[in-house]
């Protein structure tokens, strides 16, 4: 299946070369997204917040075809 990926802030280092912040990755149908994040070398121990098709998502939610991940480092202000 096909899912596309958005990478912001400093995870864009994670990007394939040639690409800015999104970019679409095949994986196997069924994944997860602890699994997806080993896909793109995105070390574990990487602070992320994680959107699949605009909602926040956790590490354990499945993936379909066509999905949208955004991924972006914590942020906090005020």
């Amino acid at each position: 299946m096909k899912i596309s990926v958005r990478l912001l802030v400093h995870l864009r280092q994670y990007c394939p070369e040639n690409t800015i912040d999104t970019f679409d990755v095949s994986c196997n149908k069924g994944a997860i997204v602890s699994s997806f994040l080993k896909l793109l070398n995105i070390p574990a121990s990487e602070q992320t917040v994680i959107l699949v098709n605009g909602r926040h998502s956790e590490k354990d939610t499945k993936l379909s075809d066509g999905d949208l991940v955004t991924i972006y480092p914590p942020v906090a202000g005020g």
